[in-house]
């Protein structure tokens, strides 16, 4: 038998564990991020128990280091009480006057006291800090692996930022570098009443590299009102082809399916199109505390193409959608010529005459930054 098919025989043979698993698989409401660490805590360290008795099975001639009977009483005890307390909760959640908020509270409170007793382990020495690797494996193993299968629900996505104004005075002192800097004015197109921006950017691939072309790149207004979106990561592995999640995530040996995959499997389309308008949802919405930024965002996800280098991120728009510059109330008089000298032989090569330059002042009977055009400045 293969060494990983031994132990993942092993590490099911336990009942409790079995249990633990029809338990997670029955929850009727979305498993969170610090629900699912902490699930993956309460397993480690059995798993790592059945790694070494495998190891000392197959290794008769290493140093015996058996596991205190006392450790594995205490780590049977854990699963013993799992699904209880998964079933548990359910009842909670079932009660409460707020569906979900009880669970999310409690393992938020759980995973603080987690981290805690981490670092008074570490900080006493308990546990050597020195020893990064074993520090890895016992501590920071089940956090990491949660952060990497995060990328199996939504992959990593970026964003550039723009605003439907720029009269906000605290916007200018932070990313205007304490109005020192300037503002990019855009010329937006529509689509189907969607505001878009034509970007050149890698479209493709083939045996040469990289294929680049023109996309239209929608605009997300930015919602400070929405709440978040709800993501169960059991219903959520949308990175996963629909035939690989049913070999190998929602089917057993016997050829027993997870109410998990139901949705997936009864219409792949259509629970794609969900999934996806949540993942829009939830890239852009903020915290009410944002609201005075008025943000909109382009969005790319790093799905079937890689934007993982920062070279591959550059998309270039058309000098024609640059509608004009607006210099910030301390923009300095040398940064103001060198920007000029860069827009003039932009300006020079199309013979475009209606570039526009704007100044900004502060503006006493709204208590605002307003920007005036500087008419005087242009190209002929």
């Amino acid at each position: 038998m293969p060494a990983l098919q031994e132990i993942w025989s092993d590490f099911l043979k336990s009942p409790d564990i079995c249990d633990v698993i029809e338990a997670l698989a029955n929850r009727a409401r979305p498993v969170r991020r610090n629900e699912l660490a902490a699930h993956f805590r309460d397993l480690h360290m059995f798993a790592i128990m059945t790694l070494h008795e495998y190891y000392e099975r197959n290794n008769p001639d290493g140093p015996k280091q058996p596991l205190p009977e006392t450790a594995k009483a205490k780590m049977q005890s854990v699963l013993a009480q799992k699904a209880q307390s998964i079933r548990m909760m359910e009842q909670l959640e079932e009660t409460s006057s707020n569906k979900g908020y009880a669970t999310e509270l409690f393992y938020t409170k759980r995973r603080v006291r987690t981290d805690q007793l981490n670092f008074i382990n570490l900080y006493n020495q308990t546990l050597d800090p020195n020893f990064k690797n074993k520090v890895f494996v016992f501590v920071d193993f089940p956090e990491t692996y949660v952060d990497q299968i995060e990328r199996l629900v939504y992959p990593q996505w970026y964003t550039a930022c723009f605003m439907d104004n720029c009269d906000n005075s605290p916007i200018w002192g932070n990313y205007g570098t304490n109005h020192t800097g300037v503002c990019l004015r855009f010329k937006v197109e529509n689509g189907n009443d969607k505001p878009f921006l034509r970007l050149n950017q890698i479209c493709g691939i083939n045996g040469d590299g990289d294929i680049y072309g023109e996309v239209d790149r929608e605009f997300h207004k930015i919602d400070y009102k929405r709440s978040l979106v709800s993501i169960d990561f059991f219903r959520s592995l949308s990175r996963i082809h629909v035939s690989m999640l049913r070999r190998y995530w929602y089917r057993d040996d016997e050829g027993h399916e997870s109410p998990c995959g139901e949705d997936i499997f009864k219409s792949p389309e259509a629970w794609r199109a969900r999934h996806w308008e949540n993942f829009y949802k939830s890239v852009s919405r903020k915290n009410a505390d944002w609201e005075y930024e008025n943000e909109y965002r382009l969005v790319i996800a790093a799905d079937m193409l890689d934007f993982s280098s920062k070279e591959s991120r550059k998309f270039k728009y058309k000098f024609t959608s640059l509608d004009g510059i607006i210099f910030g109330i301390k923009t300095n008089i040398d940064e103001k010529r060198r920007i000029c000298k860069i827009i003039e032989t932009k300006c020079r090569e199309p013979k475009r005459d209606d570039f526009r330059f704007y100044q900004a002042y502060y503006d006493p009977r709204t208590d605002t930054i307003a920007h005036t055009e500087l008419d005087w400045l242009k190209f002929g």
